[in-house]
Order: structure tokens, then sequence, then C-alpha cells
């Protein structure tokens, strides 16, 4: 597989960038120096930096790669400057999972905004929650057509007619075949309530239960053509207590989905993302100290 790295969205050729975008370095890069976001400096220097580089640059033209070379290693990072990341979510139950993204929008954590939730059920829960925030929601019934490709199809307009960059599976219980998952190549992420690639598939809690782990958890991975199978993004790992119910434990990670998802999304948005081979790259993360989680603890 080549290596690729995601969440680049550069605008494209011919499109329109707004007078706005222009004159205001803190919504778009001018136009000499595009797609870069500062690293370094604080945000309220963000202006002077960018009017002192265009100096350099229009004055001395000379020096207009070494100038370009030093700040790209020094002081910048390709991460995307211009509006918030269209995304739509999949959804086909409560959608706490999708609550989870509105309220990081809403805490201006996740720079991205939600074009359209789509739900397989009328029922949803989700759609309700969708709503009450004014999304746009629509109703996709799988049962309603002749073919898992009709119905994806369906799904794909959809989404495509809402200017979707990401497809984030919010519980969406359905599988996707690759007719859906090559329209949006490395451009899907499922959230799954395992630490795969143990525990794939429907029930992982209970998988987990089953089989006595002492450690079980969550992940958001990209979506390939095999189930839970995809680079894994992030993870985060809860104890199993030897009391645990399947909703006990269900809940446990639930709360980690809630952090992990939003966390996901936004290191997509930032362009922070590779895939080498299947190993997912997070450019500019910290190295934690070592740690353990022991299950269950010494005393």
């Amino acid at each position: 597989m080549e290596n690729k790295a995601v969440g680049f969205r550069p605008k494209a050729a011919g499109e329109e960038r707004s007078n706005a975008d222009e004159e205001n370095p803190e919504k778009g890069s001018p136009s000499s120096f595009p797609h870069f976001a500062l690293l370094s400096f604080p945000y309220s220097l963000k202006p002077a930096v960018y009017s002192l580089l265009s100096f350099i640059i229009h004055r001395f033209p000379c020096l207009h790669l070494l100038a370009t070379g030093f700040f790209t290693f020094y002081v910048l990072r390709f991460t995307p400057m211009s509006s918030p990341l269209p995304i739509g979510v999949l959804i086909s139950g409560s959608g706490t999972n999708l609550q989870a993204i509105i309220d990081a929008i809403e805490r201006q954590e996740l720079a991205a905004t939600i074009r359209v939730v789509i739900s397989n059920r009328a029922d949803a829960y989700g759609l309700t929650r969708a709503q009450k925030y004014g999304l746009a929601t629509v109703v996709v019934n799988h049962k309603e057509f002749s073919s898992r490709e009709a119905f994806e199809a369906e799904l794909l307009k959809v989404l495509q007619t809402h200017g979707v960059e990401l497809v984030v599976l919010a519980g969406f219980m359905r599988v996707l075949t690759s007719f859906f998952i090559r329209s949006f190549s490395q451009c899907i992420m499922n959230i799954h309530p395992a630490l795969l690639p143990a525990f794939a598939g429907t029930h992982g809690q209970r998988q987990a239960l089953q089989y006595g782990v002492k450690i079980a958890g969550a992940t958001v991975h990209f979506v390939d053509e095999q189930t839970d199978h995809g680079p894994i993004i992030t993870q985060a790992a809860v104890p199993v207590y030897p009391d645990d119910t399947e909703e006990s434990l269900s809940a446990r990670i639930l709360a980690q989905e809630h952090r992990i998802l939003p966390h996901a999304i936004q290191l997509f948005a930032e362009g922070r993302l590779e895939i080498r081979e299947r190993i997912v790259v997070v450019h500019n993360a910290p190295r934690l100290p070592d740690a353990s989680l022991r299950v269950p603890e010494s005393q």
C-alpha cells in the first residue's frame, strides 16, 4: 500500500478563495504561502509572522526558498487553514457518539462541521439529537433497496450532495461494501468497542467478558474492505472487573469512545495522519511517559 497523508484539504484547482480569506490570515494563509498553519507562535502573533514572511518573500525574491524552508521546518506544519472539515455522520441508534462530536465542536475542540446525519433507521434517537442542533438529517432505509449497492449508492448521493469530505461511522450497524468504501478511500472512520484486532465484529464487549480479558477498550480506525480491520488511529483502554456485566463494561468503554472519536476527527482535520502500509503515523504527537494499567492491581 502506498504511503498516504490523509486529512490534507487543499482547495481544488479553480476553486474560488474569498477576499476575507486573503485579507484575514487567521482564516486563510496568503496566496504566496498556502496550506500551512503556525505551530510554535502564539495565536495572536500569526498575522505579524505572515506579514514578516510576506515582506521577505516580496522584498528579497532570492530568499524565497530559504525563508520558506526555515518556516516550514521550525515554525510551520502542514495543516489546513481554511474552513472546518465537512463531515457526514452515519448512525443507527441513540447517537451518543454523535452527541460527543457535537459537544466537541461546541467547545471549539473540534474544527469540523457536520454537514449531514444519515440513519438507516427512521426511529433512531440520534436523528432527534441532530435536529435539536439544526443539523440536516436524512433517513436512508436499507430495507427499501433491492441490493446493498443500491442502498450505498443513495448514501453516496446524499454525502456528495452535502459536500462531505470525511465519513464518520458512529454506531452505524450496516456493513459497507467495497463499492462505498472505494468512493471515500481512507476517508471513512469507525468507532469499535474493543481493542482491535481483538474482538472484531458485533458484541465486542460480550466477547471480551466471555474470553476473560482483564483490559478492554475502544478503537477508532480507518475503514477498509474487511470488517473492523482498517488501520488503527487511536485507542483507549479500560479495566475489566470480576463483577462486570456486558452493560457495565459497555458503559465504561462508551465513555472512552466519546473521548477518542472527536480526537481522531481533529487529527484528520489538522492533516496530522499518515498511513504507511497499515500503520497510521500521527505527526507531532507527544510521547507519553511509560505507564501501565494492571488488572487486578497489586496491593
